[in-house]
Formats: C-alpha cells, sequence, structure tokens
C-alpha cells in the first residue's frame, strides 16, 4: 500500500499519480481513499476502485509518413521512450527516398520495407498514418492497409487529418471523416460526451483546463463523418476534430487537428509526464482493448474499458485466434459484486472470428463478465461502474451538448 500527502491549496483540482509495477500480465483491481478533512459531511465519494490491465510484450506500431513535420516528430519519440511499445517508421524524404527508422536497436533498419501486402502488415498492433502517405506505400499500398483494417482487425490512426492527396483516388471508406487540409485555424479541442469511457479523452477533459493547453490547429471537415463514425472531440465551434469509426472488423480514428506536439513544452506540465505523452498512451491502449490485445491462438474476452460511467453501455467482445470458431457460442455471465445480474447472448459480427454483447449498468459497483470457453477454460474479464458528479466539476452549461 503506498500513500501521498496533498498540499491542496485554493486550487479546485489536484493530480495524484502512483507509479506501480507487475511481474505477470493479467488484470489487477487498485482501489484509492482520500482521508476526510475537517467538517467534511459527504463521505461515499471519498473512495474510487479502477483496473489495470498489465500485457507482457511491447506493442509494435508501424508509422508510415509522406512529409515529415513537428508532429511526426514528436509523436515518434513519444512511442520511443514508452516501455509499452516499439514503433517502426517509414519517412520520406527528398526524391522517392524513404528513411526507415526502429525504436529498438537491436533490430535491423535494412529489413524494414515498405508494406506491399497485408502480410507486411501483420507483425504490427497499430499503423499510424501522416500525410501524403503514397509517397511511401503507393495506392497498392494503402489498399493492403485498407484489407488489413476491414479483414483481420488491424488498427489505423489518421494523425495528421487527411492522409494521401485526392489524386491517389483509393480506399475511399477507409476515413471516418474527409478534411480539408489547406484551411487550418487555431482552435482548443472540447471533448464531446460520446468520449466519455474514453480514457484518453477523459484526460483531455480533466488536465486541459488545469494545464491550459495552448492552441493547436484544426482542420475544417469536407463532409459529415460517415456511417456509424463518433466524435469524440470538437473544435469551439462545435465542428469535429477527432472521429472515431468502427470499419469491418478494424477500427480507424481521424485527428483533423495538427501541432498536438506543443502540449509538450506547456510550461505548468512535468516533461517526464506530460499530457501529449500520456493522450497517446491511452488512445492506443484503448483501441487496443476495444479491438481485442490477443493471444496468437486460443479464445479472447475483452471489454472495451475497464472503467465505464454509469449510463454508458460496455461492449464485450469474445473471440478466436487460430482455431476453427465455434459451432455454438458460448453464454455470457454478469455479476456485481460477486451477485448474479443477468445472461447475455454473444451475437456473430462480420468477422467469423468475432463474437459481441452489450450491456448498460444500472449501478455502480464491480462486475465481472464470465463464460467458459468450449476448449473448457473460463474466461473472465472485470470492470468498474462509477457515477461521475458532472453537477460537481464542471457548473457551465454545456450550449453545443
Amino acid at each position: 500500500m503506498a500513500s501521498k500527502t496533498v498540499e491542496t491549496g485554493m486550487s479546485q483540482f489536484q493530480s495524484v499519480s502512483f507509479d506501480v509495477s507487475h511481474e505477470k500480465a493479467g488484470q489487477y483491481e487498485y482501489t484509492f481513499r482520500l482521508a476526510p478533512v475537517a467538517n467534511e459531511r459527504e463521505l461515499s465519494n471519498n473512495s474510487a476502485t479502477t483496473y489495470l490491465n498489465v500485457i507482457s510484450e511491447r506493442i509494435r506500431i508501424l508509422e508510415i509518413e509522406g512529409t515529415p513535420f513537428w508532429d511526426s516528430t514528436f509523436l515518434r519519440r513519444s512511442f520511443s521512450r514508452n516501455d509499452k511499445f516499439e514503433i517502426d517508421s517509414l519517412v520520406a524524404f527528398t526524391g522517392d527516398r524513404v528513411r526507415p527508422i526502429r525504436s529498438n536497436p537491436e533490430r535491423d533498419t535494412d529489413d524494414l520495407k515498405p508494406p506491399a501486402s497485408v502480410n507486411d502488415l501483420k507483425p504490427y498492433n497499430v499503423v499510424l498514418f501522416g500525410r501524403d502517405v503514397e509517397k511511401v506505400i503507393g495506392a497498392d499500398g494503402i489498399r493492403a492497409v485498407e484489407t488489413w483494417v476491414k479483414d483481420h482487425g488491424g488498427v489505423l490512426v489518421f494523425a495528421r487529418g487527411k492522409a494521401w492527396s485526392g489524386k491517389a483516388n483509393v480506399a475511399a471508406e477507409l476515413e471516418p471523416i474527409d478534411w480539408d487540409t489547406h484551411s487550418a485555424k487555431g482552435v482548443r479541442l472540447e471533448v464531446t460526451p460520446q468520449a466519455g469511457s474514453v480514457p484518453a479523452f477523459r484526460l483531455l477533459r480533466e488536465v486541459a483546463a488545469l494545464d491550459q493547453f495552448p492552441e493547436v490547429i484544426a482542420f475544417p471537415a469536407a463532409g459529415p463523418p460517415k456511417t456509424l463514425a463518433a466524435t469524440f472531440s470538437v473544435a469551439g465551434d462545435q465542428s469535429p476534430a477527432v472521429v472515431y469509426r468502427r470499419y469491418g472488423s478494424g477500427q480507424t480514428l481521424s485527428l483533423g487537428v495538427g501541432n498536438l506536439w506543443r502540449w509538450v513544452f506547456n510550461p505548468k506540465a512535468d516533461y517526464d509526464n506530460n499530457a501529449y505523452d500520456r493522450f497517446w498512451d491511452q488512445l492506443t491502449l484503448w483501441l487496443l482493448a476495444n479491438g481485442g490485445v490477443t493471444p496468437l491462438e486460443g479464445y479472447s474476452l475483452r471489454a472495451d474499458t475497464s472503467n465505464l460511467p454509469i449510463g454508458e453501455a460496455i461492449h464485450l467482445r469474445f473471440s478466436v485466434h487460430g482455431i476453427e470458431p465455434p459451432a455454438v457460442l458460448p453464454v455470457l455471465s454478469l455479476t456485481m459484486d460477486d451477485a448474479p445480474v443477468t445472461s447475455l447472448t454473444l451475437t456473430p459480427g462480420d468477422d467469423p472470428t468475432a463474437s459481441h454483447a452489450e450491456f448498460t449498468p444500472r449501478d455502480t459497483g464491480r462486475y465481472q463478465a464470465k463464460l467458459t470457453a468450449p476448449d473448457g477454460a473460463v474466461l473472465a474479464t472485470q470492470f468498474i461502474v462509477f457515477r461521475e458528479n458532472m453537477e460537481a466539476t464542471e457548473t457551465a452549461m454545456d450550449l453545443g451538448y
């Protein structure tokens, strides 16, 4: 058990952090308790429980950048100094030269080539697109990424708006929204209610006012978000800034913004634990958990979040890896504080190796989802449902909402 003393002063909010480590992969429960202050009447909100998911292997990322800029450089450095990740980068330079860069010095850069097929992409968990990626991978490479996302559950992040020029005329449905990158303007980002359960955007909402983030630039949308897309962040005029969408069995996320690297130099931020690094760390982990960071073979059960505000739905995913899908899907049982809540029926998706279930809790507490896989193994995942006291923390009216 660890504890810290916090000098609150006159500030309404205080950030408190604890460094933890585990020798084995798995899900670990942590409870935080705050000692009452003098004359404090309401003690029910003086404790909170959360779950920490620990993985055993580094997450592999491929960055493809056709027009290098500060954003792509800082993003690569952010992932490189994070022990969770290993990033390979393919960066276009003058002429038709492409420079391969690996964060792992033990791996030879001579083996790093632009991907031309789905097999070239399978070693990676996430692909990051910068600008003008056709300079690096061509139209065939973009099509390979589209197939990898749609049919193989890949995760693709558009880190700087539109990733290829209109001349490429390829993979029109891959982007969750189209951006016009010629009319950027300075904005401050706002988080939408749709992103309430996404840790990266909860962090953005909680830290932005405290740290007084500098403005970033936002690109106007060239059209509305595509079917089934969700807007996670907007500019001050409520125009889309960050849009998420499931595409086939995979996921795409598009940031219509630039100059996020300026967050690193916020004078109120701690450089070694700055909001820029934490935002990308939490965003990447959420995308992978949402798609299922999975074994190479066997069965897995994953939830899209371990910490859920009450009123929102939890999405559960049962996946099969390297073996044939079962003829009959198992039944998913749900308990809260060890008491039965309900049973859920898994629904097959477009991808035969994955099925899904959704549940909206009515009460706060510790929940566990459990099923017995066809091989007899019992799979379980846990999540905490909590109540956000928005009336006490955000007293201004949200006119856009």
